[in-house]
């Protein structure tokens, strides 16, 4: 419909608004210059020139806070007024489409989805009514109402880690999480959801975590709820801590070398008294071939015996390639692991899905027992 104060096009859909103009306030004021500048380039050409070819440049997008206003350049030779425009949006990568604006004069297209998402935006263009000369091109465009930032990055702090965090345009009651998927864990098909910050509360419009990972590839999930509960914004990016993180200390850094030694068996079976990567251990097995992989070749295949070697830590000391010990319901240890960093061990024994195998347990069982053989 056309809006009789504006004269503008308007449409609403199940999709969302669209107009040809965006709301006042929604962009910046650099952009009220450029479109001052397209107006006269298109002023600058007489009326009744012939149009008879039009080509696309592509859509352009300006900065409308978080809604969509882009726009179509096109190259012709003669009077661009006589070409016209029809805008349509897809939310599903392209497999169904809505007409958001039927044909009319204007080259620019404002939208505000009704959902956070990915839309393909298409724009159609052709001289008049004539179709011998219509052309279309499309973009895709993210729309997060709310979020306006995120950041991954090695944290400053002495605590070291990797610094996790959102920035939202408002914050209206807002409660907001960060969870973090391990994609190692994810390919194997095993629970990969590996760390939440559970829905918070906050004051201001920033959100900040401090995480610990072991080596590998991880996706974060940036979410945001209203004060009911329902999401309302949600967007996913990838990091790597490439091992650089957490390799301050000789103990660290050879921790983290075992534990990437041992991702390829990953899945390998338990087998009771075992010795093999390959075709299959068991737990203290498991902790003996790492060892004499990377220079101790003494260690005896049994997880009591294993207890007594190196010197004993406190829990809240570890890092990667201590030991940890396990006592279950005996008052003697009876399963051995391998400590990998940020509550994760790696051991050869029961998995999240109660298969037993070489695999990755994050809050495992509280352990008994922290003993380091390597030398600080």
């Amino acid at each position: 419909m056309v809006d009789a104060k504006t004269g503008f096009i308007e449409n609403e859909t199940s999709l969302g608004y669209a107009s040809n103009e965006a709301p006042k306030g929604k962009v910046k004021s650099d952009l009220e210059d450029d479109l001052e500048v397209i107006e006269e380039a298109v002023q600058s050409v007489q009326i009744g020139d012939p149009v008879t070819k039009i080509s696309s440049n592509g859509l352009f997008f300006y900065d409308a806070e978080a809604d969509i206003y882009c726009g179509m350049g096109i190259s012709t030779l003669g009077d661009t007024r006589r070409v016209v425009y029809s805008w349509d949006v897809s939310a599903d990568n392209g497999q169904t489409w809505t007409k958001m604006l039927d044909w009319n004069y204007s080259n620019s297209f404002y939208y505000s989805p009704y959902r956070f998402g990915s839309y393909m935006i298409r724009g159609w263009a052709m001289i008049d009514s004539d179709a011998s000369t219509l052309i279309s091109t499309v973009a895709v465009r993210e729309y997060h109402p709310e979020i306006s930032a995120t950041c991954q990055m090695p944290n400053p702090g002495p605590e070291g880690g990797f610094l996790v965090g959102m920035t939202t345009y408002e914050n209206m009651g807002y409660y907001y999480e960060l969870l973090i998927l391990d994609c190692n864990l994810y390919l194997q098909g095993l629970p990969a959801w590996v760390y939440t910050t559970t829905p918070c509360a906050i004051e201001g419009t920033s959100f900040w975590t401090v995480w610990a990972p072991v080596y590998g590839y991880y996706w974060t999930l940036f979410r945001v709820y209203d004060g009911g509960g329902s999401i309302i914004d949600e967007v996913c990016y990838g990091f790597e801590n490439d091992g650089t993180i957490g390799k301050e200390d000789l103990v660290t850094k050879t921790g983290l070398a075992m534990y990437e030694y041992a991702i390829p068996y990953i899945g390998t079976k338990y087998v009771l008294g075992g010795n093999s990567l390959k075709t299959g251990t068991d737990c203290s097995g498991f902790t003996r071939i790492l060892y004499k992989q990377f220079g101790i070749a003494t260690m005896p295949h049994s997880a009591t015996q294993q207890s007594y070697l190196g010197r004993e830590i406190q829990l809240q000391d570890l890092k990667p390639g201590d030991l940890v010990f396990y006592t279950y319901n005996s008052n003697r240890i009876e399963h051995v692991a391998m400590y990998i960093g940020n509550g994760a061990i790696i051991h050869s024994g029961r998995a999240e899905d109660g298969s037993s195998c070489i695999n990755i347990r994050y809050n495992y069982y509280v352990p008994y027992k922290a003993v380091r053989i390597m030398k600080d």
